[in-house]
């Protein structure tokens, strides 16, 4: 679950809405790339995409629900493992039209 940073010939990367952090793409053509931490404050708009995202995919796995709940710190594949249930399901599409 990704949103790209600019489009087309703009783009300078992507932000990944699982691991919150974003990656830059440099060089010609983006041969190179960087990973860099998302900042609390400068992304609003990223965090709460990644919230709807989170409350979508929680709707596969109790486990993910209760993490959510109790506000623990959630491992990537747990997330990952509920996204995947509900794309087989085919109750769940991970994407976003959303970009910045």
């Amino acid at each position: 679950m990704q949103i790209p940073i600019g489009l087309e010939i703009d783009s300078r990367g992507i932000v990944d809405l699982v691991a919150m952090k974003a990656l830059y793409f440099d060089g010609d053509n983006g041969k190179s790339f960087g990973r860099k931490r998302f900042r609390k404050i400068s992304w609003p708009r990223q965090k709460q995409n990644g919230k709807n995202s989170l409350n979508a995919a929680s709707m596969f796995s109790d486990e993910l629900t209760e993490a959510i709940l109790e506000e623990r710190n959630i491992p990537e594949d747990l997330i990952l493992t509920a996204v995947r249930r509900g794309a087989l399901k085919r109750e769940l599409t991970p994407l976003s039209w959303d970009r910045l």
